[in-house]
């Protein structure tokens, strides 16, 4: 965000004094023309330099991977691009002729910036549903320390309850771990783990599970699993690793991405070639126009964020997707088969 910021800033401030230019203002003496040109270099480095820092970082890290991977990644290009333009620019504005390109460069850095941060907050809205699973332990407990012997109850931090711990559950109260039933029977609502909406009746002796509620009568249980122990963790767990996991589609758009840039970049240099040869001053602006305007963001972006958008969707309803090639294979499904 602060990346994006800057690089908001640098872009509105840049653009402002770009706008006679844009205008054609004539009025402007050549001295205040040429501070006006330097304020907008000044104002581009913070941005080439920290807004698109990680940028020229990925696209290094694909450079030196590319003996083993043989592809290069989406941010070759546009760390090129961005490159070659402040270049450009920088000579142009040193030399007095040309264009400078410092308005383009911020305006574009920061346009993939508010493209990814929108695909963060689709990753981070699909990892909320793992967040809300553990968001539905309580954070105290009350613990029978000398059980049978005594039923005076504490109030304790259920951190500091350990396996073998006996502990009272009153009725609307949320199991904090999972146990044994052992005095007092009871019915719970265990539709958080099972989907099913019908409460279960546990007698003396039945497994009860962190999460569920308890419905009818005050009962008390034994601690069996704590934490990351918890059959609830393990949902969660299984949540997380649906959406590490990379679906076919997913790793089909990256391969063809990777085709795509080196197809970019030979495209670009042929292009600025014959241009070359027919207008040499155009040529540098074609390679730059080339490798802005072909830039595969919108293949390498758009299907990673509509996948975690989709399962992030399909938690809040209640379904768990263990494994993201689900979502892909539905579509050809005909028959479904419940238990």
């Amino acid at each position: 965000l602060t990346r994006l910021g800057v690089a908001l800033l640098g872009m509105m401030q840049v653009m402002m004094y770009a706008w006679p230019s844009y205008v054609g203002a004539n009025d402007i003496s050549a001295e205040y023309d040429l501070l006006l040109a330097w304020t907008s270099w000044a104002l581009t480095v913070p941005v080439m330099v920290y807004s698109a820092g990680p940028i020229f970082q990925a696209a290094w890290r694909s450079v030196l991977s590319f003996k083993q991977s043989h592809m290069l990644g989406m941010d070759v290009p546009i760390a090129l691009a961005l490159a070659l333009a402040f270049i450009a620019g920088t000579i142009n504005l040193i030399t007095g002729s040309g264009q400078s390109y410092f308005d383009s460069i911020t305006m574009f850095v920061a346009f993939i910036l508010a493209a990814r941060y929108v695909e963060l907050l689709a990753r981070q809205d699909a990892q909320g549903g793992a967040e809300a699973l553990a968001k539905q332990l309580p954070a105290t407990c009350e613990r029978i320390s000398d059980y049978p012997n005594s039923q005076k109850v504490a109030l304790v931090p259920v951190v500091n309850c350990n396996p073998g711990d006996v502990l009272r559950v009153s009725p609307g109260e949320i199991i904090p771990a999972d146990g044994s039933l052992i005095e007092n029977a009871s019915m719970l609502d265990e539709s958080l783990l099972t989907g099913e909406s019908k409460p279960v009746e546990k007698k003396i002796g039945d497994p009860v599970y962190a999460g569920t509620h308890n419905i009818l009568n005050p009962f008390i249980m034994r601690i069996e699993a704590l934490g990351q122990a918890t059959r609830i963790a393990g949902i969660a767990s299984l949540l997380d690793k649906a959406l590490l996991a990379k679906p076919v589609m997913v790793s089909l758009a990256e391969k063809w991405a990777a085709y795509f840039v080196a197809f970019l970049l030979l495209s670009a240099f042929i292009s600025s070639a014959v241009w070359l040869y027919f207008d040499p001053s155009q040529a540098w602006t074609v390679l730059v126009s080339v490798l802005v305007a072909s830039c595969p963001c919108a293949l390498s972006l758009a299907v990673p964020t509509a996948m975690a958008a989709a399962q992030g969707a399909v938690t809040k309803l209640g379904l768990l997707i263990v494994r993201g090639h689900v979502l892909e294979g539905l579509v050809k499904a005909n028959d479904l088969v419940l238990d």
